[in-house]
């Protein structure tokens, strides 16, 4: 899937896509993953965002240290990856939390979540000089209306569209 061209960097992108969503026919993700997974061509690039459910959480509770399901997630998406040179952007992002609580670490959060995150895909085999950006969002870019829903509790992995 290595590509030159930037209309063959967009083919890689939407394979990639189809990779992880299973429209191709066969998917690298299983069941209970794919429920946690949503994928998005934008401009910037292929955006993978894995997120918590009600029921099933990709971090210890107010921790960076993340859950079984999210280690074979993250090493899945090293291995899909792998078929790409892309660069990778990886973005943390936490729900809303009530106001009364004392101190509000969203930030060092979802920035921890993140760096986790890139420490774990370079463990897995994803090139330390791909990882273009990690960044926290904290509660500021909640991905449904109720802020304080686990659905905001998400990491965005981005394979960055070649230069132009």
């Amino acid at each position: 899937i290595l590509h030159d061209t930037v209309e063959d960097t967009e083919a890689s992108l939407e394979e990639i896509e189809e990779v992880l969503t299973g429209n191709s026919g066969e998917s690298m993700v299983s069941d209970l993953a794919r429920r946690h997974i949503v994928t998005e061509l934008t401009d910037e690039g292929l955006v993978v965002s894995i997120y918590d459910t009600d029921t099933d959480a990709l971090f210890a509770e107010g921790s960076a240290e993340p859950t079984e399901l999210a280690r074979e997630i993250i090493d899945m998406m090293s291995e899909v990856f792998a078929l790409v040179t892309n660069g990778v952007a990886v973005e943390g992002h936490v729900a809303a939390q009530p106001v009364v609580i004392a101190e509000n670490a969203s930030w060092e959060l979802s920035a921890a979540r993140a760096d986790t995150v890139r420490r774990l895909l370079e463990a897995d085999g994803v090139a330390a000089p791909r990882i273009r950006r990690v960044t926290g969002h904290a509660d500021r870019r909640p991905a449904v209306g109720n802020p304080m829903a686990a659905r905001n509790n998400q990491i965005q992995m981005i394979l960055l569209r070649s230069k132009r």
